[in-house]
């Protein structure tokens, strides 16, 4: 029988979908197991498992990665990173000011810092020690800015419309509508 996982110390029996199918027949041996448990352990939580992680994770851009790529890239890593490098003060400069552009467009800081980041080190994903000998032109954080600045107008544009139903109604009709 598989399919749960108890936890005493936290007296909860996490189940999965096999398992809680199973469970529905009263004559089945996952009921007679959730019977048992709900007797010798009082105030049993069930709780059903929902799904695993990715099994490989997909960014937009179509590359394929085993983990989540952006796992571990911190504020802090991307400015241990930087510094590691050799010319670090150029990008040192445009990584604070990917910051405090983003503070004053009403964003996250971190959300600009890295789109610049990933930009300016196209390949830290997947070998980040090629930058030690390679040493790419510094991206202006200026056109990433103006891209995310566009977007967040473009979300915050919404289009009201007027049915002309409503365009043509008289002031009677409005009036008794609550308009």
């Amino acid at each position: 029988m598989k399919g749960y996982k108890l936890s005493l110390t936290a007296k909860t029996l996490t189940i999965t979908k096999a398992f809680e199918e199973a469970w529905i027949d009263p004559e089945s041996e996952e009921y007679k197991l959730y019977q048992r448990l709900m007797q010798e352990i009082p105030g049993l939580r069930v709780q059903r498992k929902t799904h695993d992680r990715p099994k490989k994770y997909i960014t937009k851009q179509g590359e394929e990665f085993k983990h989540n790529p952006f796992k571990g890239l911190t504020e802090d890593n991307m400015e241990a990173f930087i510094e590691a490098l050799s010319d670090h003060e150029a990008y040192e400069k445009q990584y604070k000011r990917a910051k405090e552009m983003a503070v004053s467009f009403g964003m996250r800081p971190y959300t600009l810092a890295r789109k610049w980041f990933l930009a300016q080190f196209p390949e830290y994903r997947k070998n980040p020690l090629v930058y030690l000998k390679k040493h790419p032109d510094v991206v202006d954080v200026k056109d990433l800015a103006a891209s995310e600045q566009q977007k967040q107008h473009n979300h915050d544009n919404v289009i009201n419309y007027t049915h002309p139903a409503e365009e043509a109604a008289t002031p009677e009709l409005k009036e008794v509508v609550g308009q």
